[in-house]
């Protein structure tokens, strides 16, 4: 796998700083790194990109490097502060919502956002997000819809419309929006692509509380939160592109965690090529301190030591907002063990339906799959005239 000494001095900094906790030896790294002088612009804004602006700014002061323009500082700490406030609105917003879910009968789970920014650095403003995700049962979307409306948020889906009903039998989340607040509402943690209910079942089973402004929050369990990471990272239209996702679980990794639990479940799962996935990325980017044994054995796969790898080489490579990597399905296919899951993914591109499917028209369930390959061929056909080396005319 590609050597940390191979990136260049700005994206070895950048790593040094994407880590929940900096030690002292890659404290000593990262002063030497800013006494050999560094692009700054550059290092703030791949930071921004990966949303590791707050670790930026908090291990930049820790390691105490003298080195470091003065303006650069004070323009860390004026973003930092945002997004502290920022958090602080979401989180006191969080539990207004929980409380009215609660009056309507709705039991929801907290998961990502404020909650993970506990669990895995211990600090609310450590971790930057934009919106709440929450866990509901799949037969209470209606009183979670209607519970959300007195709070004056609306689903992306007109309340009670086809494209809805759709949505909740061939999808796993809705989004609702309130200004620019935005939740997204979850009655499973997958697209059809997987299908984990018995994850789903051993979470609900295993919930933890954590504190959050004073109050006693439940959200998910530290491996069942590791185990959520590593297939939010691996997922379909992710493959692992965010620094703050590797982040995310080298803190998770940072707290006590059953490993023989974590690698039970991954193994009755089925995907214990994404946890290793997952981890691999952690120890080899972020010096996450993973068992041995576990790196042992996912060393032993070499499909996982390939996807890591192929992480590695793009993670700060510049990508467009909205492109598409070529690449992706091919890497995802890779991540699944096993031919059933593969011509499930296939299938799943093919003809499942997915939000943007929903959105853009108001149809009977089936006709959505119907749709949906024409839909797909015209989109790509578009993307591939780019690649053409002569331009097509009419007639």
């Amino acid at each position: 796998m590609r050597s940390l000494a191979e990136f260049s001095p700005e994206a070895q900094a950048l790593l040094l700083c994407a880590r929940p906790r900096l030690e002292a030896e890659p404290a000593e790294r990262l002063r030497g790194l800013a006494r050999s002088g560094l692009d700054w612009e550059w290092l703030i804004l791949t930071a921004r990109v990966h949303r590791v602006i707050p670790l930026l700014h908090a291990n930049l002061l820790k390691a105490g490097a003298n080195d470091i323009p003065p303006a650069v500082l004070a323009s860390l700490q004026t973003e930092c502060l945002e997004i502290a406030q920022r958090n602080l609105l979401l989180t006191g917003e969080l539990l207004n919502i929980l409380k009215a879910l609660q009056r309507g009968n709705v039991h929801a789970i907290p998961f990502k956002g404020p909650t993970l920014a506990l669990l895995a650095y211990g600090n609310l403003s450590l971790r930057k997000f934009d919106d709440l995700d929450l866990l509901i049962p799949p037969d209470a979307y209606i009183s979670a819809r209607q519970a959300l409306q007195t709070l004056a948020y609306q689903g992306i889906l007109a309340p009670g419309s086809q494209a809805e009903a759709a949505c909740r039998k061939f999808y796993y989340e809705c989004s609702f929006i309130r200004g620019d607040l935005g939740i997204d509402l979850h009655w499973r943690f997958t697209g059809p692509e997987l299908s984990l209910p018995a994850f789903q079942a051993r979470v609900w089973q295993n919930l933890q509380p954590v504190i959050l402004a004073g109050k006693s929050v439940e959200t998910l369990a530290p491996e069942h939160m590791l185990l959520y990471l590593c297939l939010h990272g691996t997922k379909r239209n992710h493959h692992w592109q965010r620094l703050s996702w590797i982040c995310d679980v080298t803190g998770l990794t940072c707290q006590p965690l059953d490993w023989d639990a974590v690698l039970r479940q991954a193994g009755d799962l089925g995907m214990k090529r994404s946890l290793f996935l997952g981890l691999t990325l952690a120890n080899h980017l972020l010096e996450a301190h993973i068992p041995e044994a576990i790196l042992s054995t996912a060393r032993r796969d070499p499909a996982v030591l390939h996807l890591a790898q192929d992480v590695a080489r793009r993670l700060f490579e510049p990508v467009q907002a909205g492109e598409q990597i070529p690449e992706r399905p091919i890497f995802y296919l890779r991540s699944q063990a096993g031919w059933r899951n593969r011509l499930r993914y296939l299938a799943v591109c093919g003809f499942w339906p997915t939000t943007e499917d929903l959105e853009t028209a108001n149809l009977p369930p089936f006709l959505y799959f119907v749709r949906r390959p024409f839909r797909l061929a015209a989109k790509y056909v578009s993307k591939l005239r780019r690649f053409l080396p002569f331009r097509l005319q009419p007639g």
